[in-house]
């Protein structure tokens, strides 16, 4: 499901785009959730397993055009993709915060685009135990009794790729204070 993408910048390039994310300079904007809270209610009826839905800290780095000042921190990402990005949907960093429950619990599933043609790369910032995980269904199939079907650990300067359309969510990390990613909404020349 997760097409797993290891080393994407150089050593150098990925160590300055680290150090500034996690800089006291980086602006970071609450959220109260990962999404809205009737979106989860519908999620949560409609499985059987629990949701963490902590909030989460967010920087948007791109909507429509460059909204940020570390906008080119994350050009060298999308260069190094073996394919041509011709439209980009948006760009964000997400951080979350460690979860003290002591009990691995997702976010709620969600879909990053409700369409086909869109793809997701989430690129891992930090190591930590956060798993993203994918689940057998896309947007058009509905979200009733969702089934695990991959996980990905998030290991920095590594990245997973998929059709924007399914049903993924991320999970906060027991074991690590943080886990930061950067989420990119991309459309591919001939896809």
């Amino acid at each position: 499901m997760f097409k797993r993408i290891e080393n994407i910048l150089p050593e150098a390039e990925y160590n300055q785009l680290y150090d500034t994310i996690t800089s006291f300079k980086f602006d970071w904007h609450y959220l109260p959730g990962t999404v809205p809270p009737e979106v989860k209610q519908v999620v949560s009826e409609a499985n059987s397993f629990d949701l963490y839905e902590a909030g989460q800290f967010i920087h948007l780095l791109y909507d429509q055009q460059p909204l940020s000042p570390y906008w080119n921190l994350v050009e060298p990402i999308l260069n190094s993709l073996d394919k041509e990005v011709v439209e980009i949907g948006r760009i964000k960093a997400n951080l979350l915060t460690q979860n003290n429950s002591g009990k691995a619990i997702m976010n709620c599933p969600h879909v990053d685009r409700d369409r086909e043609g869109w793809h997701s790369l989430i690129y891992y910032v930090n190591d930590c135990d956060g798993n993203t995980v994918m689940f057998d269904k896309k947007a058009n199939q509905g979200f009733d009794n969702l089934q695990i079907q991959d996980t990905a650990t998030p290991k920095k300067n590594t990245a997973v790729l998929f059709e924007s359309d399914w049903y993924h969510t991320s999970t906060n990390p027991i074991d690590n204070t943080r886990r930061i990613v950067l989420n990119f909404i991309l459309k591919f020349k001939n896809d």
